[in-house]
């Protein structure tokens, strides 16, 4: 059986759908700060910050660049590009939840919040697990503990979402 749907139903969720428009990432390019001098390799509360679930070093003042050329370089030495491998896993769950949240909302029963939310997790998420992989031996020495893609957290604290509703 074939389900053919006809051009006024196509054209209204044309148009339901162009309503929205959906970015995720670096969406912010705020200055990188390097992490604090003496954190190297030391542990302890007093020394090593916690964020999202783990630790981190904290930041000092002095600025190294921006957070999206951290962004970028990363990508570039490690061959990972976090921004999309999310999106060529099959059956992400992510994903999933968020185009349930999506219909939701161009149906009138979700939120926008909800949906960046969502689209946030999409990325946020395999770093959170660790999806990526691990440190080498001498980064974990450095930082003092092994939390790939995590140093000060500010990489991981600039993915962002934004869905924007027009009105067509």
């Amino acid at each position: 059986m074939r389900l053919v749907l006809d051009r006024k139903f196509r054209a209204k969720a044309h148009k339901l759908f162009n309503k929205y428009s959906i970015e995720v990432g670096v969406l912010t390019n705020s200055p990188y700060r390097k992490p604090l001098k003496g954190e190297r390799g030391k542990k302890g509360q007093d020394v090593i910050g916690s964020y999202a679930g783990g630790p981190v070093r904290r930041k000092s003042r002095e600025i190294q660049g921006t957070v999206g050329e951290v962004s970028d370089k990363f990508r570039e030495n490690t061959g990972i590009n976090y921004l999309t491998k999310p999106f060529e896993i099959k059956e992400n769950k992510e994903i999933l939840r968020f185009t349930r949240a999506f219909f939701m909302g161009v149906f009138g029963k979700g939120s926008t919040k909800r949906m960046e939310n969502l689209a946030q997790a999409i990325i946020r998420n395999p770093i959170l697990r660790g999806d990526y992989g691990s440190n080498s031996a001498l980064t974990k020495k450095i930082k003092g503990f092994d939390r790939f893609m995590f140093d000060t957290g500010q990489l991981f604290q600039s993915i962002k979402a934004k869905v924007l509703k027009r009105n067509v």
